[in-house]
C-alpha cells in the first residue's frame, strides 16, 4: 500500500471517529502525517486521550506543538482554534512532570499561561518551574508578583507554594518577591493554618513581613489557637508594641475558648480592663457588657457544653488576673447577676435542646456559679438599677438550687424581692 493510500485511510478515520487505539497501533509514524491531519487529531481527541498520545509519542507532541503554536504566532489576533489544545499539552506536562513537550512550546517563545504556572507551583514541580524560568523568566516573574484585590478569591502563587510544604518551591517563588509583598501575609496565614512553624520561622528570618503584617499574622495564629507559632511571631514585634497587640487578641481568645492563648496574651501585657467589645462580636453592646467576664457570662452555657474545661479555665484566669468580681455594667449587674440571668432557665426552649444537652448545661452552670461565689470579696447583695439582687433573680426564675447556693454563701434573705 502506498503512503498516499495509507494517508487517505488515516484521514477517513480521523474525519469519522478517531480512536486512540488506532493512533497507537498504526504503523504510520504520526510525525510523517500532513499538518492538516495532525491538527485534526488534536481537535478530535479529548483531553485524556490527547494526554496519553503525548505521553506515548514525544515526537508527535513535538510536531503538534510546532504546528499549532506556529499557527498562533503567525496569527496573533482573532480566533485561535488550537490554543485550547496547546493549553492541554501545557497542563499535561505540569501534571505528569514531563519536560520534553513543554520545552517544545517554550523554545518557540510561547508564554506559559498564569494558571499553568500556578498549577506547577501547587503541584510542587521544581524541574518544571526551572524549565519555565530558563525559557521565559519574565512570564514567571509577572505571575508571581501579581497583586490581587483583598477580597479576591484568586490564590497567590506563594500561598500555593506553602501548601506543598516543599521549601525548595517556596525559595524559588520568594526569589521574585520583594519584602512586604501582599502575598507574603496570605502565605504566612496558610502556613499558620497548616501548623508549619518552620515556614513561618523562615519568613521571619528573611525579614519578609512588615511589623503590621506580623501583628496581623500573630492575631490570626491566636484565633486558630496556635500558641507556638504565635510565640514565634510575637518575638519579632518590638517590645513596646506587644501590650497593644496582645490587648487586641484578648477578646478573640475569650470568645473562642482558648485558655492557653489567653495566658500568653496576659503575659505579654494584654490589658483585661479594656472594654470587652474590642476585637470581638460584642462591639455594639460594649456599654451593656462591662468587662470581659460580663461578656462571657452573657453568652450563657449551652454553647460551651462540649468544652466545659476551657470555659472554667478562662473564668479562673480572668478572676485571678485582676478583674473586679463585683464590677457592674450599665444596668448595675455584677458578673454573678449576669450569669444568673443567662442560666439554663433562660434557654429558649423553641430550639428544643435534648435532655442530655440541658443536663450538661446545668452542670456547667452550677460549677461556674460556685466558682464565682468562692472568690474572696464577692458581694451577693448588690442591687441593679431596678433594685433587684441576685437572690431575686433566682427566685424569679424558680431556680431552687441557685437559691440554696446563695443562702449558703450568706445572702441577705431579708432583702425585698421584686414580684
Amino acid at each position: 500500500m502506498s503512503d498516499q493510500l495509507r494517508f487517505n485511510t488515516m484521514a477517513s478515520k480521523i474525519r469519522g471517529d478517531v480512536s486512540l487505539s488506532d493512533l497507537l497501533t498504526t504503523q504510520i509514524r504520526l510525525t510523517s502525517l500532513p499538518n492538516e491531519l495532525l491538527i485534526a487529531i488534536a481537535n478530535n481527541l479529548d483531553r485524556r486521550s490527547l494526554s496519553r498520545l503525548i505521553q506515548a509519542n514525544h515526537r508527535t507532541c513535538h510536531a503538534l506543538t510546532h504546528i499549532l503554536y506556529d499557527d498562533v504566532v503567525r496569527e496573533p489576533t482573532g480566533y485561535k482554534p488550537h490554543l485550547e489544545t496547546t493549553y492541554k499539552i501545557f497542563n499535561h506536562c505540569v501534571c505528569t512532570g514531563l519536560l520534553g513537550p513543554m520545552a517544545n512550546l517554550l523554545v518557540r517563545k510561547v508564554d506559559p499561561p498564569p494558571p499553568i504556572i500556578k498549577e506547577a507551583i501547587r503541584c510542587g514541580r521544581t524541574k518544571v518551574l526551572l524549565t519555565m524560568i530558563r525559557h521565559n523568566e519574565a512570564a514567571f516573574r509577572k505571575t508571581v508578583r501579581e497583586r490581587y484585590e483583598i477580597n479576591s478569591d484568586d490564590e497567590y502563587p506563594l500561598t500555593g507554594a506553602v501548601s506543598t510544604r516543599q521549601i525548595d518551591v517556596i525559595r524559588l517563588v520568594l526569589l521574585y518577591l520583594s519584602p512586604r509583598h501582599r502575598s507574603i501575609l496570605q502565605a504566612t496565614k496558610e502556613a499558620i493554618s497548616g501548623d508549619q512553624i518552620s515556614v513561618v520561622t523562615f519568613f521571619m528570618r528573611r525579614g519578609m513581613l512588615s511589623n503590621r503584617q506580623i501583628c496581623l499574622a500573630f492575631l490570626h495564629a491566636c484565633e486558630l489557637n496556635k500558641p507556638r507559632i504565635a510565640g514565634v511571631l510575637i518575638s519579632h514585634i518590638p517590645t513596646a508594641k506587644r501590650p497593644a497587640i496582645a490587648t487586641r487578641g484578648v477578646s478573640t481568645a475569650i470568645a473562642n475558648g482558648q485558655p492557653h492563648i489567653l495566658r500568653q496574651l496576659i503575659a505579654l501585657g494584654g490589658d483585661l480592663h479594656v472594654s470587652a467589645g474590642l476585637g470581638s462580636g460584642w462591639g455594639e453592646y460594649v456599654e451593656e457588657i462591662g468587662n470581659h467576664l460580663h461578656g462571657l457570662a452573657s453568652q450563657g452555657v449551652l454553647d460551651w457544653r462540649k468544652r466545659p474545661d476551657e470555659l472554667l479555665e478562662i473564668y479562673q484566669i480572668l478572676l485571678t488576673s485582676g478583674l473586679d468580681v463585683n464590677q457592674t455594667n450599665s444596668y448595675g449587674d455584677t458578673i454573678l447577676m449576669t450569669l444568673a440571668k443567662n442560666g439554663p432557665k433562660s434557654i429558649d426552649r423553641s430550639h428544643r435542646p435534648s435532655i442530655r444537652q440541658m443536663r450538661k448545661a446545668c452542670v456547667l452552670f452550677r460549677r461556674l456559679f460556685s466558682l464565682i461565689l468562692s472568690m474572696p470579696g464577692v458581694d451577693v447583695n448588690v442591687r441593679d438599677v431596678t433594685g433587684e439582687t441576685v437572690l431575686g433573680i433566682a427566685i424569679r426564675k424558680r431556680d431552687y438550687r441557685m437559691q440554696r447556693f446563695l443562702i449558703q454563701h450568706g445572702v441577705d434573705t431579708g432583702i425585698e424581692v421584686q414580684s
